[in-house]
């Protein structure tokens, strides 16, 4: 190994131009040492693609085989056709036992020869960057490709992806070939400084200099993925065969159930050809991202390039949360105009400690047996053992290579949620993704707050403001002041006791839940349930029943502690809202809009979630254990046995749910939705009507009752955090400091 000494600059963020091109090619202090393929890794690879090859190949012999045994039991065993004898029933049986192969043999090879045709269910579409438009980008990107000798691409894509990858620009057409593309996941180039980014595309373009390894792998990993889409992926040919089997003649059905085996016995055998893929190929796989790993880290440098690494585990919690984001805005008919600004916004949000423990989580994750990535222990590992200074050293934003990055990422995240999401978007649903980041930003802020201000004493449905139409200034501010004082300093002397109590009635509440669903589950038909994630000594209704008694007594032990604490909040932050309605406090406050108008906005949502909150627990108990029976069918399990018994207890359960929630849901007529909306301004009853499902179908009817449960628990822990954060903000305003982050250790509050 060779390094170069490094030339270190800097520019600003900014669009690029013909100065910041020549800035940045600059940087590049030399070539790194050419990939030398070894021989015999060469050989391996070679003999690997070949075993890969065959895999397919031995599958379409078993279609042949199968094709050959129908052939060969109409020519050999014509006899108990020709020669049958006895009663009339014998004869229908021969000739059933007969003809049977004539049907059900087609009917498999019908279903073995479809996933060799299968075409992916999503064809990805990125968006191809001009060189006229993009200049810098391929300025750069030809002399990193010089640097490390790998053919520049001939097309260079972005999509909204927190990925990027190089291959062959027309798959098998292009395999003989230098026609290749480099597809650039935006988030990477919006949260990455430019060496660590330049780091992930020397890795991509790494593969393209191993040549004759590229190709060998081209074809491992198109037969590993076509064997992974095969087994996994239903259709609706499948699905067909499976309602098929159960709606006509029982006698018909007989043969459509063994042609469902076949097919069942057929993606068994795919799966284990897959498997053998995997475990043949896995170990080359995984050195060939080392070797691309080595000449990433030859480019940018140990340091650079293992930062990198670690930012990329980081990014992927952030792309989690921003999708997490993307799903409430959509309630609203609102979605951020920049997708991959709001990964690299949610990755800046996310603490140092945080980011500490998401790494440390990463090193742990050791490599699967059958993986084709090597773990990151090992290769960050591998990257510090290297030591390299790298050729190119700048500091700058990545998205300094692009000459309008938010242009071009605006463009990618529209495509992406029409084409990737399916969603019917118009630029009128689209807001500023700057204004969603405050708006998270101020949400993580209310949520810290209601932490601090309830210390570990809250529970989602037991009501914490009293159910009044209206918040008015106290008659006495300063007797309200001294009240508010009072109740503090007594929430302060129990709060970490108390938080125990509360601990043991969640708890309590989420076991009466699970008892529930074990329950159901038994009377549904289902004879085995894991007892363990239950909490049950065994599979009955007796060990269920005892369960339930020593869950109810420990209820009824901490019950009226917890409601005590109630009351004390609901009196305390009571007062804190009146108070902060008075123009001398409130000037304190520093809010951004008047409190009053706030709170008198806030309210009615707030009070009426807490008039239906002692029936929505049952809804939502009730939502869980529909969600558990159909998730407890195993596959090959006996629908028909299971039917009789199962779908009255669904529908039960899914009717009552639903009536409680449109109960809940008529308690908000003539609320306003008290934030920001596409439609401008809605009534809550409009926002939580999120769709209307089919009464005849159930599993739909399950699903619309979800998604209002959830937009009705998300809204008031949404309106909650706003109305803690107003009143946190009086309590300061009249001297009382603010409650640590994290509540100090309750003692052990266990019910006796």
């Amino acid at each position: 190994m060779t390094s170069a000494s490094a030339t270190t600059g800097r520019i600003p963020p900014g669009a690029a131009g013909a100065a910041d091109s020549r800035r940045i090619v600059s940087c590049f202090t030399g070539r790194i040492p050419r990939f030398r393929f070894r021989f015999f890794y060469a050989v391996g690879l070679l003999v690997i693609a070949s075993a890969m090859v065959l895999l397919p190949l031995a599958y379409i012999s078993l279609i042949g085989l199968v094709g050959y045994g129908i052939y060969y039991h109409a020519t050999e065993n014509a006899w108990i056709y020709a020669d049958m004898h006895g009663s009339i029933r014998i004869k229908i049986f021969l000739l059933l036992v007969y003809g049977a192969p004539f049907l059900i043999g087609p009917v498999m090879i019908v279903f073995m020869l479809k996933p060799i045709f299968a075409r992916r269910v999503h064809e990805r579409e990125p968006l191809t960057l001009d060189r006229s438009q993009e200049p810098v980008l391929y300025e750069v990107l030809e002399r990193l490709c010089d640097a490390i000798g790998a053919p520049m691409p001939r097309e260079i894509e972005v999509d909204c992806q927190l990925n990027a990858a190089a291959g062959f620009r027309s798959g098998i057409v292009s395999f003989f070939g230098r026609h290749m593309s480099l597809v650039i996941g935006l988030p990477l180039a919006a949260g990455l400084p430019l060496d660590q980014f330049m780091g992930i595309l020397a890795h991509e373009l790494g593969h393209f200099s191993q040549g004759f390894g590229m190709r060998l792998s081209y074809v491992v990993r198109g037969i590993n993925g076509w064997f992974s889409r095969v087994v996994y992926e239903r259709d609706a040919w499948d699905m067909e065969l499976a309602q098929s089997s159960q709606n006509v003649d029982f006698r018909l059905g007989i043969f459509l159930y063994a042609a469902r085996l076949g097919v069942w016995i057929n993606r068994k055998i795919l799966w284990l050809l897959m498997v053998c893929g995997h475990c043949i190929c896995c170990a080359f796989l995984r050195q060939m991202e080392f070797d691309a790993d080595r000449v990433a880290t030859d480019v940018v440098g140990s340091k650079a390039y293992g930062a990198a690494l670690s930012e990329l585990h980081i990014l992927t919690i952030a792309d989690l949360k921003a999708h997490r984001e993307l799903e409430g805005t959509w309630r609203e008919k609102r979605l951020p105009d920049n997708v991959p600004l709001l990964i690299a916004g949610m990755s800046q949000s996310i603490s140092p400690a945080d980011r500490r423990k998401i790494v440390d989580h990463a090193l742990t994750r050791g490599t699967g047996l059958v993986s084709t990535h090597p773990s990151f222990r090992k290769r960050l590992n591998a990257v510090e053992r290297r030591a390299s200074e790298g050729i190119f050293h700048l500091e700058a934003p990545a998205t300094a290579l692009f000459a309008n990055f938010r242009m071009i990422a605006n463009a990618v995240t529209l495509t992406s949620y029409r084409r990737e999401f399916g969603l019917k978007v118009s630029r009128d649903n689209l807001f500023p993704t700057e204004d969603l980041l405050r708006q998270h930003s101020q949400t993580n802020k209310d949520a810290m707050a209601s932490m601090r201000y309830f210390s570990g004493c809250h529970y989602l449905f037991l009501p914490s403001i009293p159910a009044v139409s209206r918040i008015e200034p106290p008659a006495d501010p300063r007797a309200g002041v001294a009240k508010l004082k009072k109740l503090r300093a007594q929430f302060d002397a129990a709060a970490a006791k108390y938080a125990g109590y509360f601990a043991d009635y969640a708890n309590a509440q989420d076991r009466m839940r699970d008892l529930h669903v074990a329950e159901l589950l038994l009377q549904a038909g289902f004879k085995r349930i894991d007892t363990k994630s239950f909490g049950i000594a065994k599979s009955s209704n007796e060990a269920i029943a005892a369960a339930r008694q020593e869950v109810k007594a420990t209820l009824d032990a901490v019950q009226p502690k917890v409601a005590s604490m109630t009351d004390l909040l609901k009196a305390r932050l009571t007062i804190a809202l009146q108070l902060a309605c008075v123009p001398a406090v409130a000037d304190k406050l520093r809010l951004e809009q008047s409190p009053v108008s706030e709170i008198q906005k806030l309210l009615p949502i707030v009070r009426g979630f807490e008039t239906s909150a002692s029936k929505l627990p049952i809804a939502g108990r009730d939502l869980s254990a529909a969600t558990a029976l159909i998730q407890n069918v195993p596959q090959d399990a006996d629908v028909d046995a299971l039917y009789p018994r199962l779908i009255p207890i669904l529908k039960r359960l899914i009717r009552e749910s639903r009536s409680t929630i449109e109960g809940a849901r008529l308690v908000f007529d003539g609320a306003d939705y008290p934030f920001e909306h596409a439609s401008g301004s809605i009534m809550m009853s409009e926002f939580l009507a999120c769709r209307v499902p089919s009464e005849d179908n159930f599993v739909d009817v399950m699903m619309a009752s979800t998604e209002t449960m959830d937009r009705l628990v998300a809204i008031y822990s949404r309106c909650m955090g706003r109305l803690v954060h107003i009143a946190e903000r009086v309590e300061r305003a009249v001297g009382l400091p603010a409650l640590p982050a994290t509540p100090p250790a309750a003692p052990d509050s266990t019910a006796t």
